[in-house]
C-alpha cells in the first residue's frame, strides 16, 4: 500500500469514529462538536508549522511530513466542515443559524471556515 494512502486513511479514521459515535448517540452534540474543533485547530496548527520546522531544522521526519502538509491542510479543512456539518443538523432552522450567527463566539466560527 502506498504511503499516501496510508496517510489520508490514517487523518480520517478519527472523523469516521466521531461521526459514528454521534450517529449511534454514543457520544453528545456537544462532545462531538468539541472533538471535531479541536482535530480541525490541531491539524491547522500542524499545517502551519511544518515549513518553519522544516526551515529550522532538517531532520528526515520533517522533510517527509512535509511532503503530506497538502493532506494535512485538508484534513483540518475536513474536520471543520465535519464542525459545521454537526452544528447545521443539530439546529437545523435558518432562522436559529442566523439569531446565533451573530453571536460573537459562532461569528468568528463562520468567518473562520
Amino acid at each position: 500500500m502506498q504511503l499516501k494512502f496510508r496517510i489520508w486513511a490514517l487523518l480520517a479514521l478519527p472523523a469516521v469514529w466521531l461521526l459514528y459515535q454521534f450517529a449511534t448517540d454514543t457520544a453528545t452534540y456537544g462532545q462531538t462538536i468539541h472533538r471535531s474543533g479541536l482535530w480541525s485547530v490541531g491539524l491547522l496548527f500542524a499545517a502551519m508549522a511544518i515549513t518553519p520546522l522544516r526551515r529550522r531544522t532538517n531532520h528526515l521526519w520533517i522533510v517527509t511530513i512535509a511532503r503530506y502538509r497538502r493532506a494535512i491542510g485538508v484534513a483540518s479543512f475536513g474536520y471543520a466542515a465535519v464542525h459545521t456539518g454537526v452544528y447545521l443538523e443539530h439546529k437545523w432552522g435558518a432562522g436559529l443559524i442566523l439569531k446565533e450567527g451573530l453571536e460573537a463566539e459562532l461569528a468568528t466560527g463562520w468567518l473562520a471556515l
